[in-house]
């Protein structure tokens, strides 16, 4: 602890002196509040986020970090919190973002204890001494307590088929956050560089952490959104979705839709999972390599934890023979290929259907898990291109398709239908011809995806992807302003509906979740374009 509290002094005063130099940076710098019994105000925020993930085509989720703050200020100035008391930074790297939290640190203290030692001077007002003695240590006494937030989404790895899921998906914290598989040297991932990049990491995370508890100590509430930091227990932790349940929501919709449940072992539903993952074959070692590994195994654990008991029971088959009754979570490559590109996407699920081109005879698929919207466009692209026909409310139809739009647009009601058993359905009766067979085989199957990328949403409204999904913004930035408020002005969370215990690597801590907005044409209108994530024209109406 000595070594770790020398450290910060030392940090500390070296970005102080470059503060007075007027080399500090000016973005952060919020007007610091002194806590008094008699302050109205509730206090300033400083919120450090990553900069937007990269992505491998035009195509843009609205789970993006530059959506999040501007909704995330327009909340707090809602709770009382003045503009200019809220300063945004975005960093590309966790080292970048460990010394920007570093800097704000150390400005804000310098300007309290200057405000106050204008007011009272008095010897104990210095901040910190730039050689401290070998048994010294910052006091927190030194300082005027602060009424502040420090919000912060620590910056994680982020490869091509993991930025697909837009950017808010809890991911990895390694050495090289914001880094891009494929964006590094070559010979990269030999064991020196990896036995570097460890210490890197090590020395990165005890400096964010070493400046979020000098924080603490002066009074600063530290509020932590996303991925969580190593050895840090934040005031309050903001839990994003994670890989896991991202593939177990659409695999639950699926579920639903294609009514599993009722489904016969004589006619099972046939059902592909497209797993994306940047070099899959390869086996590479590279850091965003390994990141993309663990996200897209901790997907198909979601996606199989909610499908094993129905391929167990003979009522799910994977027409590629990706998955069977043996396979277990470990087995998730067997569903993992490389979709850095919409062609390799399309490649995929033509080699799974394993279709004959011109034959005029389809291969049946009841159902796709896409993981993501990106996933998702490719697939629809190649099932046009197979001529598959139909759309999603042809698969057991409880709303027409042009009664969803007529709604949208405020035409008339959803004219709602019978839903028909989905043996009948499925199984041509006897005496149907090879004619009739091709019908059911040739219909269009149930697409899921995730992201609600912009220009998705029309495939959503025309009935070719099934449903799409988001984290629902707007709750979990009035649940964060809310606990803003509460924190500032020593408020317990406790009372807060949104506010659950969560235990991370053993450690137990108040938690915000919401839950995912699913998406489908029937409830389009009010999950996406009434509360003002999209236009009718994102929607192509």
């Amino acid at each position: 602890m000595r070594r770790v509290r020398m450290l910060v002094a030392a940090l500390a005063a070296a970005a102080l002196a470059a503060a007075l130099s007027s080399c500090a940076n000016p973005v952060i710098r919020p007007t610091p509040s002194v806590s008094t019994s008699s302050s109205p105000q509730p206090g300033s925020v400083a919120v450090f986020v990553p900069s937007d993930g990269p992505t491998i085509s035009q195509h843009r989720p609205l789970n993006a970090w530059t959506s999040f703050t501007p909704d995330l200020t327009k909340a707090l100035e809602n709770q009382g919190f003045a503009h200019d008391d809220i300063s945004v930074k975005s960093s590309d790297s966790l080292d970048g973002q460990s010394r920007d939290i570093q800097d704000y640190v150390v400005n804000t203290l310098s300007a309290a204890d200057e405000s106050s030692s204008a007011a009272s001077p008095s010897p104990s007002s210095e901040v910190f001494s730039a050689t401290p003695s070998a048994g010294a240590a910052a006091s927190p006494t030194s300082h005027a307590k602060l009424n502040a937030t420090i919000i912060v989404a620590p910056v994680a790895q982020v490869s091509p088929s993991s930025a697909q899921y837009g950017d808010y998906a809890t991911r990895p914290i390694t050495a090289r956050g914001g880094a891009v598989a494929g964006s590094t040297d070559s010979g990269s991932t030999d064991e020196k560089r990896q036995d570097q990049d460890e210490q890197t990491l090590e020395q990165v995370e005890e400096r964010l952490t070493a400046a979020l508890q000098l924080a603490r100590e002066s009074g600063v509430r530290i509020i932590v959104v996303s991925n969580p930091i190593r050895g840090f227990k934040p005031d309050l932790f903001v839990q994003m979705s994670t890989a896991r349940q991202i593939g177990a929501a659409q695999a639950r919709l699926l579920a639903s839709k294609l009514q599993l449940d009722k489904v016969s072992r004589d006619n099972p539903k046939s059902i592909e999972i497209l797993l994306p993952v940047t070099g899959a074959q390869e086996g590479d070692d590279d850091d965003a390599d390994l990141a993309a590994d663990a996200f897209a195994e901790e997907a198909f654990a979601g996606v199989w934890g909610v499908l094993e008991p129905y391929v167990a029971n003979g009522k799910v088959v994977s027409p590629s023979g990706s998955f069977n009754a043996s396979t277990t979570p470990d087995d998730w490559r067997a569903s993992a290929f490389d979709a850095d590109k919409t062609q390799q996407v399309q490649d995929e699920i033509d080699a799974r259907l394993g279709m004959a081109r011109g034959s005029g005879k389809h291969t049946r698929i009841d159902g796709i898990v896409a993981m993501n919207d990106f996933v998702a466009s490719g697939v629809i692209a190649e099932l046009g291109s197979l001529q598959y026909t139909g759309s999603a409310a042809d698969v057991n139809p409880s709303i027409t398709i042009s009664g969803i739009v007529n709604n949208m647009t405020g035409r008339k009601d959803l004219a709602r239908q019978a839903v028909p058993d989905p043996v009948q359905q499925a199984v041509p009766q006897n005496g149907d011809t090879a004619e009739s067979l091709e019908k059911v085989n040739s219909r269009w199957p149930i697409v899921t995806g995730y992201g609600a990328y912009r220009d998705t949403i029309a495939q959503i409204v025309d009935g070719k992807l099934w449903m799409t999904a988001l984290e629902n913004r707007q709750a979990l930035t009035t649940d964060i302003a809310q606990a803003c408020v509460r924190l500032n002005s020593g408020e317990t969370l406790g009372t807060m509906s949104s506010v659950e215990a969560l235990s991370i690597d053993g450690v137990t801590m108040p938690a915000i979740h919401e839950q995912l907005l699913a998406v489908s044409a029937s409830n389009l209108k009010r999950t996406l374009i009434d509360p003002g994530y999209i236009s009718l024209a994102d929607a192509g109406l």
